[in-house]
């Protein structure tokens, strides 16, 4: 009997619905430790969008943000960029463009600028003025304007951190790990919003 003809209300439905999410979780586990299995392979082309979404959706992916798109795009008509753009409609919001050097930003980003949302395009632009220079910055020299919006300790609840950083864009974020000593740093281009957030 096919899956569509079994009634919603069956234990048997149930039972398959439940299998299927275990079967698929467990596959996406393998697929986001050894990505290359997918997306190296001859059949990728033919996998499911959904599929593909779901995988560039996990934050656990490890693979490196790249892109093998031609870089001279000299003959590409608007139809081309349209095409492209309405192909990879699913697939653009879930690309980690913030991972991406600034010089790959330049070369393989910037030349498919049309396929992407405007304000995409400049929270991106943003992230490139932000440099990733090594070496220690002289006081003298820094040329971004830096202003203390939060400053908390351990007792620090995540609702004020979002009260207080709502509507504030372009954000560094850095904190102390308690117990190993560890500082972790975050960067964000873009808006912070607060309205989709449950306290």
């Amino acid at each position: 009997m096919p899956i569509e003809n079994i009634p919603k209300s069956s234990w048997i439905f149930t039972l398959l619905l439940e299998e299927l999410i275990v079967n698929i979780s467990f596959c996406n586990d393998i697929v986001v430790k050894y990505p290359n299995l997918i997306f190296d392979s001859s059949d990728f082309t033919s996998l499911q969008e959904s599929a593909l979404v779901s995988l560039l959706k996990r934050d656990d992916l490890q693979m490196k943000e790249n892109s093998t798109l031609p870089i001279d795009l000299g003959d590409w008509t608007k139809e081309n960029f349209l095409t492209l753009k309405t192909t990879l409609q699913h697939c653009l919001p879930h690309i980690r463009y913030f991972h991406f050097t600034n010089i790959e930003i330049y070369y393989r980003i910037r030349p498919y600028q049309k396929i992407l949302d405007i304000q995409l395009w400049e929270d991106i632009n943003q992230h490139i003025w932000i440099d990733c220079k090594t070496a220690t910055y002289s006081t003298k020299s820094i040329t971004c304007k830096f202003e203390l919006i939060l400053h908390g300790n351990r007792d620090l609840a995540p609702q004020k951190f979002w009260k207080i950083c709502h509507g504030h864009a372009c954000t560094i974020v850095v904190a102390k790990v308690k117990g190993i000593d560890e500082i972790i740093e975050g960067y964000n281009p873009l808006t912070r919003d607060d309205s989709n957030i449950e306290f």
